[in-house]
C-alpha cells in the first residue's frame, strides 16, 4: 500500500432542501471551487486528524484493515450550508477505497457517509448533503417516505 488522495466537492441545494428529510424532493449540484481532500498512507497504527474520518473508518467495520494514518484539508467555509462534514467523509471512504482495494456504489458511498457522521458524532446531514458529492455533480432526488437516520451504533 502507498500514499493515496481522495477529493469530494462541497454540494450546494438548488431546490428541496430539507424537503428530502421529510419525504420529499430535491435537486442539487457539486461546486468544484470548494472541497475536502484526505491522504492516508501505511502507518504503524492508525491515526485520524479528525473525528469524522475515524468515524468513516469505522463504519467500514473491519477490524482486519491494516492501519494507516490519515490527513485532510477542507477549504468548504463553515456554516455555510454548503456540507462541508459531507465531503470530508465522501473523501475519506473514497480515500479508504484506494487504500483498501475496494469499490463502494455511490449510494452505498452516501449511507456509510450518514453513518458515520450521524450515530457517534450527531451531524444533521440528509440524503441530498451525501449522495451529490458521492455521485459527484448534479442529481435529482426523491424520496417516497421521511428520511431516516440510521441505527446508533
Amino acid at each position: 500500500m502507498s500514499l493515496v488522495r481522495a477529493h469530494a466537492a462541497a454540494r450546494a441545494g438548488l431546490i428541496g432542501n430539507p424537503s428530502d428529510l421529510y419525504g420529499g424532493c430535491g435537486i442539487g449540484f457539486t461546486i468544484g471551487d470548494f472541497g475536502a481532500e484526505v491522504e492516508l498512507a501505511p502507518a504503524g497504527e492508525c491515526r485520524f486528524p479528525s473525528p469524522l474520518i475515524e468515524a468513516a473508518w469505522k463504519v467500514l467495520g473491519d477490524p482486519e484493515l491494516p492501519p494507516c494514518r490519515a490527513r485532510f484539508r477542507c477549504d468548504v467555509p463553515r456554516q455555510a450550508g454548503l456540507a462541508g462534514s459531507s465531503a470530508i467523509a465522501i473523501a475519506a471512504l473514497r480515500a479508504f477505497e484506494a487504500f483498501y482495494g475496494f469499490r463502494l456504489p455511490p449510494s452505498r458511498l452516501a449511507g456509510l457517509a450518514i453513518k458515520a457522521g450521524h450515530a457517534p458524532l450527531g451531524i444533521r446531514a440528509g440524503p441530498l448533503d451525501l449522495l451529490i458529492p458521492a455521485h459527484g455533480g448534479p442529481l435529482w432526488i426523491g424520496l417516497a417516505r421521511p428520511f431516516r437516520l440510521p441505527p446508533a451504533g
